[in-house]
């Protein structure tokens, strides 16, 4: 929920990389120039699809007198301070348009960097957990769209694949909502 780690896994064993930072995606520049991040940075993966950068977004909104965050708002007693990732997922759930589209927003840059870790490393499986991964679909279905954009493997023209044709490839699913994770099977082909 407050960012990004990972890991490397190949034959059952931990790749930490030459220098020891290998499966630090969340510090991946998916926006030239953007968002300052922690690390010093901007820009990094984690700055736009986490919990952190959920409940920025929700409080940007709120400070700023949008209209848009009155929902919001409503829910803490006026208070930006008080919203919370949880509460934003259950807002979403509830049917408020605003956290269901900042939910969908972290799900997009979500989907963003999988695709980029799936057209680099082609990985067997993708794990994904966390705080913010408990909004299922409302997260995870966005990315999983964005991921299949992003790769160009959306079905078009009636239902043909575009894109890599038969090559396997990384299937993102929904992440499991009580369990923290989900493993994602490789074996799909498309059939272009």
């Amino acid at each position: 929920g407050t960012g990004i780690g990972g890991a490397i896994i190949v034959g059952g064993r931990l790749v930490r990389g030459r220098y020891g930072i290998a499966g630090e995606f969340g510090h991946m520049q998916v926006v030239p120039g953007g968002q300052r991040c922690e690390c010093g940075n901007r820009g990094c993966w984690e700055q736009y699809s986490s919990g952190n950068a959920l409940v920025r977004e929700a409080r940007g909104l709120a400070m700023a007198n949008s209209p848009m965050a009155t929902d919001l708002l409503a829910h803490v007693g006026g208070d930006p301070a008080s919203l919370t990732g949880p509460m934003i997922t259950e807002a979403a759930r509830a049917g408020d348009a605003t956290a269901t589209e900042l939910l969908a927003e972290i799900g997009h840059w979500l989907g963003v960097g999988i695709a980029n870790l799936a057209a680099a490393l082609d990985p067997e499986v993708f794990v994904i957990g966390g705080g913010v991964s408990a909004a299922g679909d409302l997260l995870l279905g966005r990315g999983r769209m964005t991921m299949l954009s992003t790769l160009g493997l959306l079905p078009l023209d009636g239902g043909r694949f575009h894109g890599f044709g038969n090559v396997p490839f990384a299937i993102f699913v929904a992440a499991a909502f009580f369990f923290g994770v989900t493993r994602l099977p490789r074996r799909a082909r498309l059939r272009a």
